[in-house]
């Protein structure tokens, strides 16, 4: 009993988030306009600050499993080759393909990942352990997820053009920030940071009512398979792969398993949409799968904690 009580407390924080927005949006306290400008200061001011933060109050030398790191890249990869290499061959249509590899293969690391590395670890100093490996994934899942949208425009795939629109990602300057300030010959004063850690405590809770004010379980008819598919490969097929990897091949423990949670098993980005949008593909397949996978992860990452807590691993 203490396991499943244990487990459910990984996850009903986030799901009470997600309801309370879920409520403001239904009780009329928040409109589409509002919502949308929040979940834009969201990613491009609070989330940024919460990973300098988070970075900073780490070490990037010693906090970082270096097995999981290349694990999780060379994963990462050969996650994105085989979605598009085959999505396209099944999915005629680009903009619906389009979609479906962007839903499969980019995971909300940032945002859900580590409130969920909270949500087991409890200690800060464990938490940016995580943050330090993760990184590594960000930046990764970043670049190719650019690439992919450049391949379908019909544009020759140009290395230094991906790598600078990934870095011009606010996510990505937060995290590339936060590790050169590691290497700065002085410690930042904390008057400096001190501003910074507020405005990044808005982060978690902001993220998680808008997501559930966004929430709308209706899908046009047409793209329930796609939704269906796409959910079931980023929350169950993805996760069942990596993690017995990680576990019994790699021996990956503790933080480091927490990483492959954050990195594999969280549910598709929030911010692929803006990007699906500016592609022309189809923003509202890409919206339900969203919905639809934020909404089981709260189910799958339940059972995936309570098997690995039930065996000990963290």
């Amino acid at each position: 009993m203490e396991l499943v009580r244990s487990s459910i407390g990984v996850v009903f924080p986030l799901f009470v988030m997600m309801a309370i927005g879920m409520i403001v949006k239904r009780i009329g306290l928040v409109t589409d306009e509002g919502l949308s400008e929040m979940n834009r200061i969201n990613v491009r001011l609070f989330l940024p600050a919460m990973l300098f933060a988070n970075i900073c109050d780490g070490d990037l030398l010693q906090g970082a499993n270096r097995t999981f790191m290349l694990f999780a890249a060379v994963s990462a990869t050969i996650i994105f080759l085989l979605c598009i290499l085959i999505i396209p061959r099944v999915v005629k249509d680009k903009k619906r393909s389009q979609s479906i590899i962007l839903g499969i293969y980019r995971p909300n690391t940032a945002i859900y990942g580590l409130p969920l590395a909270q949500s087991i670890l409890g200690d800060s100093n464990r938490v940016s352990n995580v943050l330090m490996m993760i990184s590594v994934s960000i930046l990764v899942t970043n670049f190719f997820a650019v690439l992919a949208l450049e391949i379908f425009r019909g544009d020759k795939p140009n290395l230094l053009k991906s790598i600078a629109r990934s870095f011009s990602n606010p996510i990505i300057i937060g995290l590339v920030l936060g590790m050169i300030a590691q290497f700065l010959p002085f410690t930042i004063p904390p008057m400096v940071l001190s501003p910074i850690r507020s405005i990044a405590a808005i982060t978690t809770p902001l993220a998680f009512i808008c997501l559930g004010a966004d929430f709308t379980f209706k899908a046009k008819k047409s793209n329930r398979v796609a939704v269906l598919l796409s959910t079931l490969f980023k929350l169950v097929v993805t996760p069942l792969v990596i993690t017995p990897i990680a576990v019994f091949l790699l021996g990956l423990r503790e933080e480091s398993l927490v990483a492959i949670l954050c990195a594999f098993a969280t549910p598709t980005a929030v911010s692929v949409l803006p990007l699906i949008k500016e592609a022309g593909a189809d923003d509202e397949l890409m919206g339900s799968i969203i919905v639809s996978t934020t909404a089981f992860s709260l189910i799958s990452i339940f059972l995936i904690v309570y098997c690995l807590k039930g065996m000990a691993l963290f």
